[in-house]
């Protein structure tokens, strides 16, 4: 399936969840998925990457690294509930981009799973200092 047509699926997946006050954590991520195995690829993200993985600790960190930048940026994107899986990270993207794939933000903040990081990194094209 097209990229597009699965964001626009993807987006009214989080709009219907919303109606009943639901976030949908990975299901909007995981229905991406299913539809479009390259999905993650296809994102372009404006801003700053910013992940952090591990193996204890990491949503506090995430969340505490997301505050401190939220604080001098109104533009910061983070998955903050620890959806950090590839379809947990797909969810954040989908959420936060328009219909052609585009994050703008000036950060965006990851939690990615450690037995992720391969998988996410190689998909999102980040670069790493």
């Amino acid at each position: 399936m097209g990229f597009r047509c699965t964001i626009f699926i993807c987006k009214f997946i989080c709009k219907f969840l919303a109606l009943f006050n639901r976030d949908g954590g990975n299901l909007p991520g995981l229905v991406g998925y299913k539809l479009n195995k390259k999905l993650l690829k296809c994102f372009k993200i404006k801003g700053s990457v910013i992940a952090v993985t591990g193996t204890n600790g990491k949503t506090s960190t995430t969340n505490l690294i997301y505050s401190l930048f939220s604080s001098i940026s109104t533009k910061v994107i983070c998955n903050k509930q620890g959806n950090n899986i590839r379809t947990g990270i797909l969810s954040t993207l989908i959420k936060n981009c328009d219909y052609r794939g585009n994050v703008d933000c000036e950060y965006l903040i990851l939690e990615v799973d450690e037995h992720y990081v391969p998988l996410v990194f190689s998909d999102l094209k980040l670069d790493s200092l």
